[in-house]
């Protein structure tokens, strides 16, 4: 061989040598600056916990997991794996980050038990309770509070715009007054100030869950919620009191089921205040802003607001009654599926917190003992593998469950906004219930239209929370007229 010859063919390995060198570093750098953007998206989640997550999150198919300051943590999106992490209990239990933000403000309910026969028991315990309040119960209150805010949005629809954040507290609260305690939130004297206090806990507890991931600990952070938490607890504590000097509870509320005949005996029961404290929350907050984001998806989108007019029209028409049954309130197909897209794109609880009782392994990833994993619906919902334009609000997706996989399985795991397993909300179905007649009575009596076209700018706190109060016009509609 001569020297040109072997020369042209070092030239080639050393080129060849250099290109894989590059595309190595090249890897390395994309490698290294994903997880870069990941650790700065966890920083950014003390705003809102929705920041923690990057644009790979909404693509990736497995879990995948991150170190920070020692820490690890892991987004868990396959559907069989969020199935597993949800429903076993005792393998993945929920984070002791939980039990800690939330036992000043509702002490040993269920929502912040840990695991076990303890947990189980109250959880059956309100399980039972919420069963006796049955929909044939609720439905009359829910139209009583309905009702009540109509005339009120009468009144108010002549001034021009109306803040829908304020619309939608009023009546989320009366409906959780009714439930709770029997009674309308106008016999209870309730300053909108009282009411932030569960905001301002959740604002200040979402702050700490993201601060103690970045290894402060749980001693330190503990002041930055604890007096919002105490606020927001004697709330409930004067309203039972209050009760207490003056009537005894209706027969079918979730007071006097969890106090049965010894209502005025009791004037102190710690057990009972921890568990009207503890489903006020979701009650009140959750479906507060689900609520306004409705009113913003009514006023967005005149078509659908048209079609569910009609049907609501044509069904109350050809019932006879204006006060619909559980089973006639499920009839109102398009109806249910413009919630379900709704709870769809806006999910109330957009992420949830388990911790792996043991080491396991997830997928083809090990998980250590009491590392955090994520299990989000907010990504899940908006994930561009299981949902064809996942940004788009489309309630036809769901009209034949034209969005499910073909395996069922999946289809459950990959849309959750009331949460899967032991711990999915027990009260799903009553707030199914208070939403549809919530759009069935606004588009029959007002046509919504939107103040601007900005989308309302969301947060994730410890359930979704508005960033800025929303606002929309309202338009009286003679009943009957569509």
């Amino acid at each position: 061989m001569n020297k040109a010859t072997s020369g042209k063919i070092l030239a080639k390995q050393v080129n060849k040598g250099i290109q894989n060198a590059l595309e190595t570093l090249s890897t390395f750098s994309q490698v290294h600056l994903l997880g870069l953007r990941k650790i700065h998206a966890i920083i950014k989640a003390v705003g809102s916990t929705l920041d923690m997550f990057i644009a790979q999150d909404y693509e990736r198919e497995s879990t995948k997991g991150t170190g920070f300051l020692g820490a690890r943590y892991f987004l868990v999106n396959a559907p069989a794996d969020i199935k597993r992490v949800l429903q076993e209990e005792a393998t993945f239990p929920k984070h002791r980050v939980t039990a800690w933000i939330f036992k000043p403000l509702i002490g040993a309910s269920t929502l912040s038990a840990e695991h076990g026969a303890k947990w189980r028991a109250q959880r059956n315990h309100v399980e039972n309770v919420l069963r006796e309040i049955t929909p044939e119960v609720m439905l009359p209150r829910v139209y009583l509070a309905m009702n009540k805010a109509i005339k009120t949005l009468s009144i108010e629809a002549e001034l021009g715009r109306v803040s829908a954040s304020k619309i939608a507290s009023e009546l989320s609260w009366d409906v959780t007054c009714q439930f709770l305690f029997g009674i309308s939130s106008d016999q209870i004297d309730i300053s909108q100030d009282e009411l932030q206090n569960f905001a301002k806990f959740e604002k200040s507890a979402a702050f700490a869950v993201v601060l103690y991931q970045t290894g402060i600990s749980m001693g330190l952070l503990s002041f930055l919620f604890h007096r919002k938490a105490k606020a927001a607890r004697e709330l409930i504590n004067r309203i039972i009191l209050n009760l207490k000097d003056t009537e005894t509870p209706s027969a079918f509320t979730v007071l006097k089921r969890l106090v049965g005949n010894k209502f005025q005996e009791e004037k102190e029961n710690s057990n009972v205040l921890d568990q009207l404290t503890c489903l006020s929350l979701p009650a009140g907050e959750s479906m507060t802003v689900t609520t306004t984001l409705l009113l913003y998806l009514l006023g967005k989108y005149p078509e659908y607001q048209h079609r569910l007019r009609e049907e609501a029209n044509k069904t109350i028409k050809l019932i006879g009654r204006k006060d619909l049954t559980q089973a006639q309130l499920k009839t109102l197909v398009f109806t249910n599926c413009f919630l379900n897209e709704a709870l769809r794109l806006y999910p109330p609880i957009p992420v949830l917190y388990r911790e792996p009782a043991s080491n396991v392994q997830i997928g083809n990833v090990k998980c250590p003992f009491k590392s955090m994993i994520f299990v989000a619906p907010w990504v899940l919902h908006r994930h561009k593998s299981y949902w064809t334009k996942p940004l788009e609000f489309n309630p036809e997706r769901f009209i034949g469950n034209r969005h499910k996989a073909s395996d069922e399985g999946i289809a459950n795991s990959i849309y959750i906004p009331f949460g899967l397993g032991q711990r999915r909300c027990p009260g799903e179905s009553l707030a199914k219930l208070q939403l549809i007649i919530f759009l069935i009575e606004i588009v029959r009596h007002f046509e919504v239209i939107t103040v601007d076209n900005i989308a309302p700018e969301v947060v994730g706190r410890i359930s979704l929370k508005l960033k800025k109060p929303l606002f929309v016009k309202l338009r009286p509609i003679a009943l009957g007229i569509t």
